[in-house]
């Protein structure tokens, strides 16, 4: 599989930003988050396609916190400042004016399969509590998902 770095002025695919070999479940993951950390730099997905002959594309452009309503700037912020764990997925809950690591437990999911079936919701339901996805990272280097979270009876923006 291919993440291609899209220029917008040129049509047609350009050179490959990174390739890689990948299962079946960690394709759907890197399918399904909305950008992907690559050599310490975050690129959103703009597209992906799977080609019969030359294998699995996702077409990125670099990451701008404009074009990310509301929590961008707050969200780069998360991805420098975010600390590796031991777990595939980091979970980052937005207190108003930055996301933050949550002060409960929330699940651990282990399998790469469990965190695919969380990214195809839109909320996630932990202790009575109901939480919107509002963004999602994966990071390949270090194997997790950064899923930013906010309540959603939330009011906060």
């Amino acid at each position: 599989m291919k993440y291609v770095v899209w220029p917008e002025e040129k049509r047609g695919r350009s050179k490959p930003a990174e390739e890689s070999s990948v299962s079946q479940d960690e394709l759907f993951i890197r399918k399904l988050v909305d950008a992907t950390l690559l050599s310490g730099q975050l690129f959103v997905h703009l597209s992906h396609e799977s080609d019969d002959q030359s294998g699995e594309f996702i077409y990125v452009t670099s990451f701008n916190p404009e074009e990310v309503e509301t929590y961008g700037n707050a969200i780069e912020s998360a991805v420098k400042s975010s600390s590796v764990g031991f777990s595939r997925i980091e979970y980052l809950l937005w207190d108003g004016t930055a996301f933050q690591t949550p002060d409960r437990l929330f699940p651990a999911p282990t399998f790469k399969r469990d965190i695919a079936a969380y990214l195809l919701n839109h909320y996630l339901v932990f202790s009575s509590l109901t939480y919107e996805i509002l963004f999602s990272i994966y990071d390949p280097t270090h194997d997790r998902v950064l899923l930013f979270l906010k309540e959603a009876d939330s009011d906060e923006q």
